[in-house]
């Protein structure tokens, strides 16, 4: 279960804590590679690890229930 996860919608990138996927029960292979840093406001720059395709749901019932993927 997870129990919680911010995903800040003014931003750029939405970085998870490898925990989180672990909870999700996603594999390592599903992430593609991505060889590129991501540069933080203080100008540090970090790797990553790769990014996924998940689909996310919004509503409740039909017809509003829709699932999106999301990079």
């Amino acid at each position: 279960m997870v129990r919680k996860t911010l995903v800040n919608q003014g931003s750029s990138t939405d970085v998870l804590y490898w925990n989180t996927f672990n909870q999700l029960e996603i594999p390592k292979v599903e992430f593609l590679p991505y060889d590129k840093p991501l540069v933080g406001f203080s100008g540090k720059r970090e790797s990553i690890g790769g990014w996924i395709e998940l689909y996310n749901k919004f509503g409740h019932g039909e017809p509003n229930k829709k699932a999106i993927k999301i990079r």
